[in-house]
This record gives structure tokens, C-alpha cells and sequence, in this order.
């Protein structure tokens, strides 16, 4: 950009001095025609600032650790006047998301849109921030640039894997008398398969009181 401004105002002073040593129509004309071309620039790159078009968004609503989802982008120009020099600058945990460390550059004709797809894999649970962190905007004769900082990143939501365990069955006897609690309700207590001492975590509703109090 530096080169380009140098090559500008070398241009400028040349056109400055063709009239002053010439004159006439077609003199004054360059010089005033190059003496307006930064500002129509300037313009043009503020136009673009303000009147360009971004959607982000991911293919899925409901992401599960180990999923592949891919990351949408679109940028759009609803305008009839080009964008000649766009830079989109994305921010993502590194650990997480390395595809997202590139910049892309690339221009927009007028009514076209353009989106970049992101590939990834969800190795973790948890919530994550990803997304386009800002856009540099450049004008067509390179002496002006805006970056677009954008306020917030998109939140991605990785829930936990369920395992199904259907097929695990387990017998009633690996299971401790506090697990079965809940089942002491639907459980006959005037049956008495055996006896046997008190332990931790044994339900009060089968304690054989009469017994206890004759053992002391």
C-alpha cells in the first residue's frame, strides 16, 4: 500500500506540472482528473463497508462429539458496482479448529456472492468460539483500507456422545440393596428368603426388627 501511495503522489506532482508548463484544456483536465480519483475511491471503499453482505452459519443445529461439520461463510454484493479487494481474516482455537487460520482473499462482481466451506471434525465437547473475526477492505487503486471488526463470534455447541448400553443386561444380584431402593416399594416384604447381618446401605423396610432386638 505504501508503493502504491508513492506511485500516486509521483503521478500527482506529474500532472501538477504538466498544465503549469504547457497549459490548456486537456492538461488541466489530467490534473483534475487525478486530483479526484482518491476521493471517488475513498467512496467507493466506504460503500463497501457499509453496504456488504455476511451470513455464517453450520450445517447442523445439533452437533455430537466426533461429528464432521462444515462451517458455512457466504459474503455477498447486492450492488451494481464491483468489490475489487476483500481479505477475510477467520478466528478459531487453534487446538481445535487449524483450518480456520488462513486468510481469504477474494473479490466480488456486482449481484455474486461468495462462500468458503470449512470441513472439521468435533473432537471435544464443550462450547467454542469460531468464526470471521473481521474483513479488511481495500479500494480499487489501493491507497485506502477499513477492516470491519465483527462484534461477536458464533458459538459452536458440541454436546456429549450417548451410548446406547441395551445390550449390557445385569442380574439383580451384582446389584448393592442400595441400588435397588427404588424396587423396595414393589417388593414383598412378608417373604423372607434369609438372613443376615446389617450392612451400610441397606433399606430400613427390611431390617427383621424382632430379631435384631433378640440379638441385641
Amino acid at each position: 500500500m505504501l508503493k502504491t501511495r508513492g506511485l500516486y503522489l509521483l503521478l500527482l506532482i506529474a500532472s501538477f506540472f504538466f498544465p503549469y508548463l504547457y497549459g490548456g484544456k486537456i492538461p488541466y483536465m489530467v490534473f483534475h482528473v487525478v486530483l479526484l480519483i482518491p476521493l471517488i475511491s475513498f467512496i467507493h471503499v466506504v460503500l463497501v463497508f457499509f453496504r456488504f453482505k455476511y451470513v455464517q452459519d453450520f450445517d447442523r443445529k445439533h452437533i455430537v462429539r466426533g461429528d464432521s461439520v462444515n462451517f458455512i461463510v457466504k459474503f455477498s454484493n447486492e450492488d451494481f458496482f464491483p468489490y475489487p479487494y476483500l481479505t477475510a481474516i477467520f478466528k478459531s482455537e487453534e487446538s481445535y479448529f487449524v483450518s480456520l487460520s488462513d486468510r481469504k482473499k477474494f473479490s466480488l462482481a456486482p449481484y455474486s456472492s461468495k462462500t468458503f466451506t470449512f470441513s472439521f471434525k468435533c473432537r471435544y465437547r464443550g462450547t467454542f468460539e469460531i468464526g470471521l473475526e473481521r474483513l479488511e477492505i481495500v479500494d480499487f487503486l489501493g491507497l485506502f483500507r477499513l477492516k470491519y471488526k465483527v462484534k461477536s463470534l458464533r458459538n459452536v455447541v458440541v454436546h456429549p456422545k450417548v451410548i446406547p448400553l441395551d445390550d449390557l443386561h445385569m442380574r439383580d444380584g451384582y446389584l448393592s440393596d442400595s441400588q435397588n431402593i427404588s424396587r423396595a416399594g414393589f417388593e414383598d416384604m412378608t417373604s423372607i428368603a434369609g438372613i443376615r447381618k446389617y450392612a451400610i446401605g441397606d433399606v430400613f423396610k427390611k431390617i427383621h426388627w424382632k430379631l435384631t432386638a433378640k440379638m441385641d
